[in-house]
C-alpha cells in the first residue's frame, strides 16, 4: 500500500497490515519532510531488526559470516570479502567437484591418501536471511 492520504493525514502500511505509522500535516513540504522522516526511521528499524534476527538465524561454526551481517540505512548486508560463501550457506549448494588447484592434491586429516579430485555431495540451504526478513516482527 505505502503511503495514501486519509482525512489531511498520510498513512503507512506494510503490505496491507496493520497501520505502522501516521502523520498528520497540511500537505506542505514540512509535512513532507515529517512524513520523509517516519518512513526512513521505520525502515532504519525494521533494517536493524532484521539484521539482528539474521545473526541469530546463521550457522555459528567459526563466526565469521556472523560477523559480516549489519544493517546499514535500511539495507541489510551480507557476506563480502570476509565470507564471499554466504550464498552457499544461505541457498545451498548442488552436488559439485572439488579438484586440486594449487598442490596438485587435496588431502584431510582422515583421509587414506592425497586425491585429485573429490566429489562434494552438495549442502542443503540454511537461509539463515531469509527466515529473518520474512519472520514476524513487532513493530512499536
Amino acid at each position: 500500500d505505502c503511503v495514501r492520504p486519509v482525512k489531511g493525514c498520510w498513512s503507512l502500511r506494510l503490505a496491507g497490515k496493520r497501520e505502522v505509522a501516521a502523520v498528520d500535516f497540511d500537505f506542505d513540504e514540512s509535512g513532507m519532510q515529517v512524513l520523509d522522516g517516519a518512513v526512513t526511521d521505520l525502515t532504519e528499524e525494521l533494517a536493524r531488526r532484521v539484521a539482528h534476527a539474521a545473526r541469530g538465524n546463521c550457522p555459528k561454526k567459526t563466526g565469521r559470516l556472523r560477523r559480516t551481517i549489519v544493517a546499514f540505512g535500511n539495507r541489510v548486508y551480507c557476506g563480502g570479502p570476509d565470507a564471499p560463501y554466504w550464498a552457499d550457506v544461505e541457498f545451498g549448494t548442488r552436488p559439485h567437484v572439488i579438484r586440486a588447484k594449487n598442490a596438485g592434491a587435496l588431502f584431510w586429516e582422515g583421509a587414506s591418501h592425497p586425491v585429485k579430485q573429490v566429489n562434494h555431495p552438495g549442502t542443503p540451504e540454511f537461509a539463515f536471511m531469509r527466515r529473518a526478513l520474512y519472520s514476524p516482527r513487532g513493530l512499536a
